[in-house]
């Protein structure tokens, strides 16, 4: 997520915003997240459930290890959900 955010220099709360549809992109911050992807921006825009296999696939592989602060970040993040379960 990070290394989007800094390719398109857009925060990763924007980044994280956009993959959960509560923001959309424009189509210059799409060119960017696919060139980094290794993808199209068409492939960043589909909603089957094999182009987001796909999409996570070159996501994982193009991003660099998360650090502590990450992974604790995202920790935050996934218990808010739980909680308004």
């Amino acid at each position: 997520m990070v290394a989007l955010a800094e390719a398109a220099r857009c925060s990763p709360v924007f980044v994280d915003a956009c993959e959960d549809g509560r923001a959309t992109p424009s189509p210059e911050v799409l060119a960017v997240w696919a060139e980094v992807l290794g993808c199209t921006a068409g492939d960043l825009c589909s909603m089957t459930p094999e182009d987001r296999f796909e999409y996570w696939a070159a996501a994982t592989a193009a991003m660099p290890p998360m650090t502590e602060e990450e992974i604790a970040a995202v920790g935050v993040i996934l218990r808010r959900i739980e909680d308004r379960r």
